[in-house]
């Protein structure tokens, strides 16, 4: 009861950062992580080999939505691991920024430019737009869960 009391003081937002600090990302058992994994494999050798030459989104651009809710938790895993991240949340929006414009300009700018290295890869600007789809809805998800459970704890159902 004095909790509930003492809650309703609190402001949502401050709630939100208690709520932040206090959950824990999954990384490689993340179900977003699981899901893409799931998709990619189903999409390369099922999807795909029916749908060459018919239909584009298969193709060309549904491994780059999953593209960064896949990479992400292993990248951000790894870093964990070898002390590179000091805390185990979900990811921010620095983070998330920070490594849509690293992969974006490498896959799409760098890549490209040493393609005689790297069996010729193409340069496509909706790529970029596939990897902003996936960022934001990994970002999304990975934060959904934690403002459910702060308007659930103030009371706003």
């Amino acid at each position: 009861m004095l909790s509930k009391i003492l809650l309703k003081n609190i402001d949502i937002r401050e709630l939100y950062f208690l709520k932040r600090r206090e959950s824990k990302y999954k990384y490689l058992k993340d179900p977003l992580f699981i899901i893409c994994i799931i998709t990619y494999f189903v999409n390369r050798f099922f999807i795909e080999p029916l749908t060459i030459g018919k239909i584009e989104f298969f193709n060309c651009y549904l491994n780059d939505i999953i593209c960064f809710p896949f990479w992400l938790p292993i990248t951000l895993f790894l870093a964990r691991v070898i002390r590179l991240r000091g805390h185990d949340n979900p990811p921010t929006f620095y983070e998330l920024s920070f490594f849509l414009l690293l992969w974006s300009y490498c896959f799409e700018f760098l890549g490209p430019s040493l393609g005689k290295y790297l069996n010729n890869p193409v340069a496509d600007p909706w790529d970029i737009v596939c990897y902003a789809t996936g960022c934001i809805i990994a970002g999304v998800y990975w934060n959904y869960e934690i403002k459910r459970d702060c308007s659930r704890i103030a009371g706003n159902n």
